[in-house]
């Protein structure tokens, strides 16, 4: 075994060795303004899907999370390509992972349930904050969409 660490996070795991896969990461070649790619979200630490905004001076790279509308600056470890995303033979499993999933987010009586991971914690930044607000407005809205598609 072997001990991971997990960069921008702090964190680090003791993992067995046949569990681990090099890692791609992106060229600054081939991204640009206007690349559809994936993000890492500072907030939650999961892959959605982007676009790039703006490359900076200092190499790092505007994006915006397209389901969602928020934008922050991230570096280019936390950015992969389409193609990146899927291990060979995936057939399109990660993709489908990231678009909402609305039906989870319903409970029996109907009601829009609020994801732990959105759920805004004492010790969460301002700007933490205001990213979990964004989603969860993206998700309510996407919720009052299909409930009033089903009525």
């Amino acid at each position: 075994s072997c001990t991971v660490m997990f960069l921008g996070y702090g964190l680090h795991e003791q993992v067995q060795i046949p569990s681990l896969r090099v890692a791609e990461f992106c060229k600054p070649s081939q991204l640009a303004v206007g690349t559809v790619c994936e993000g890492i979200y500072s907030a939650d630490g999961q892959w959605y899907n982007a676009r790039i905004d703006e490359v900076t001076a200092d190499g790092r790279y505007a994006v915006t999370y397209t389901d969602y509308g928020n934008s922050e600056y991230i570096d280019i470890r936390h950015i992969r390509l389409k193609h990146m995303a899927q291990p060979a033979g995936a057939g399109g499993k990660d993709k489908k992972r990231k678009e909402p999933e609305i039906d989870k987010l319903i409970n029996d009586d109907g009601e829009f349930v609020v994801p732990e991971k959105l759920k805004i914690q004492p010790n969460d930044s301002e700007d933490v904050k205001a990213n979990k607000r964004k989603k969860l407005h993206a998700l309510k809205s996407a919720f009052r969409q299909k409930k009033s598609e089903q009525e």
